[in-house]
């Protein structure tokens, strides 16, 4: 799916900027800072998204499946580059150093993408909470179908 697609989409889901400065683009040296391992390959839609977007939520809510649950599920907000810089350290302990923490459900649980030559493009979600063997489950194996497939309730 193209990118211009994906934009649209999410403008026609109300996407707006975190803050009232418009929105802030998050730039390639937030990917270069999490994701510098040799193999590493942040997606280009990822990167499209948060240069054009920065952090960003949708107020009138956005859902996506959940396939851990069968249902769906809100999404919280997109991290700003600052957020994604704090989050990536927090969840070091927690998480693979492939996997890169993009959104905040508002319970610090964050849907999460994966980096690494082997993962590039899939999305997390990653439990805070829970044992590190069971805090990271795949939501979507393409994060462009993951953004394509947000939609508002029924």
């Amino acid at each position: 799916m193209a990118f211009e697609d994906i934009e649209k989409h999410l403008v026609d889901l109300g996407v707006e900027p975190l803050g009232d400065g418009g929105h802030v683009p998050v730039g390639d040296e937030v990917w270069n800072e999490v994701a510098p391992h040799e193999g590493a390959h942040v997606p280009e839609v990822v990167r499209r998204l948060f240069a054009r977007f920065g952090g960003f939520r949708f107020p009138e809510g956005a859902l996506y499946h959940d396939p851990r649950y069968a249902e769906d599920v809100m999404v919280g907000w997109f991290l700003d580059g600052q957020e994604i810089l704090e989050a990536f350290e927090d969840t070091r302990d927690a998480l693979p150093e492939d996997v890169v923490p993009v959104s905040n459900d508002g319970g610090d649980n964050h849907l999460a993408v994966g980096v690494g030559p082997d993962n590039s493009g899939v999305v997390y979600f990653h439990v805070h909470d829970a044992p590190a063997d069971s805090n990271l489950y795949v939501v979507d194996d393409s994060v462009e179908h993951f953004l394509a497939s947000l939609h508002r309730a029924s």
